[in-house]
């Protein structure tokens, strides 16, 4: 009698262990995952750029939609050395690793380790950070 007692509270404690880890697992796969793909093998490096919309950055409370976004390149978040010297090898894409975003260079100069890129950002959301990534060295 105490045996199938205590197989049925084991068998218990099993079920309730694995519907546990079941759930675990059926949300760990519903996590979003970070973006693995590389959009383009002729670019060597990307660097992923936030852009904060929330109250804590630009605190954007109203939809915005695609604006240009300024993009300042110094040495403490870019090296110059790995682009070419006139900035021509820089691409912007979407966070979804896959939309080529639209830029204009107003300025590269890499003796004086600045740059500064218009890069046009679509579905800025209000209260949102928002990601795309910077690829150079082609």
């Amino acid at each position: 009698m105490r045996a199938s007692r205590q197989i049925k509270r084991q068998l218990a404690a099993t079920k309730v262990v694995s519907a546990l880890l079941f759930g675990l697992v059926a949300v760990a796969a519903m996590l979003p995952s970070p973006a693995k793909a590389w959009w383009n093998d002729d670019w060597s490096m990307r660097k992923k750029i936030t852009l904060d919309a929330s109250a804590t950055g630009a605190n954007i409370t109203d939809p915005i939609g695609t604006t240009p976004v300024l993009i300042r390149l110094h040495t403490g978040n870019f090296r110059f050395t790995s682009a070419k010297e006139d900035g021509s090898d820089l691409r912007f894409v979407a966070g979804d690793d896959k939309t080529p975003l639209k830029y204009h260079i107003e300025k590269f100069d890499p003796l004086l380790n600045e740059g500064l890129v218009w890069v046009a950002v679509s579905n800025v959301q209000p209260g949102a950070k928002t990601e795309i990534w910077l690829y150079r060295g082609s």
